[in-house]
């Protein structure tokens, strides 16, 4: 048994590691140049500018940021086509799709166009994907080093193009048992998977790319998300 002093000391260097791992892994993600600049149109920027002014995240969900009384619009374009999307904001008088009503923000045509780019920019596959792959090994290094996050709801995953950057860590812990960190980042993963139950697309890519890092799939076994 730990005398007070040594339980201190230990508390203390156990928070300080976590403390220094949690920065170096921000520095890893962070130096990393994602932002596919080449890629970023005048219109593309325009249009972010509007999602963001319009507080557009208020009600709708974007590459699993925001808000959920909306529908979640990473993949609007190949769903509804762009004269649908055109209708919309450019529409005088509110839309109201199954009874919920949206703003009639009255755009004119080029703002509804540069909100259509800035939508065809999030929703490309590529990013898509390199976004889910970057999601799982960000996974993999919190299991590697026993970390667990203990509430992973998609609010508290902020993506950065395809750099995902997790956030509210109240409740992370490093767990000095190997049992207990298992048992800890199989809730952390259920809790993830739990976020997209309704996306097949984006819950298949992630399983997908899990089993990947997983080479043995024990966690995902373990987190019951395998099908």
């Amino acid at each position: 048994m730990l005398s007070k002093k040594q339980a201190r000391a230990f508390f203390l260097g156990g928070t300080l590691v976590t403390f220094l791992i949690f920065i170096g892994l921000t520095i890893f993600s962070l130096g990393k140049d994602q932002t596919h600049k080449e890629n970023l149109t005048e219109s593309v920027v325009r249009g972010k500018h509007l999602w963001e002014t319009n507080n557009c995240m208020g009600c709708h969900t974007l590459l699993g940021e925001g808000a959920y009384y909306a529908p979640e619009l990473t993949k609007v374009i190949e769903r509804r086509g762009e004269g649908y999307i055109k209708a919309v904001l450019m529409s005088p008088v509110p839309w109201q799709p199954n009874k919920r009503k949206m703003v009639a923000y009255k755009m004119s045509e080029e703002e509804a166009l540069d909100m259509i780019e800035f939508f065809k920019q999030t929703s490309d596959k590529g990013l898509r994907a390199q976004a889910i792959k970057e999601a799982a090994q960000l996974f993999y290094r919190l299991h590697l080093l026993n970390i667990s996050h203990g509430d992973m709801k998609a609010n508290n995953i902020k993506v950065l193009v395809t750099n995902p950057m997790l956030i509210d860590l109240d409740s992370m812990q490093q767990h000095r048992c190997k049992y207990f960190a298992n048992k800890a980042h199989a809730r952390d993963l259920r809790r993830f998977m739990r976020n997209w139950k309704d996306e097949p697309s984006l819950y298949n890519g992630f399983i997908k790319a899990f089993k990947v890092i997983y080479a043995d799939h024990a966690p995902l076994v373990a987190a019951n998300i395998l099908k």
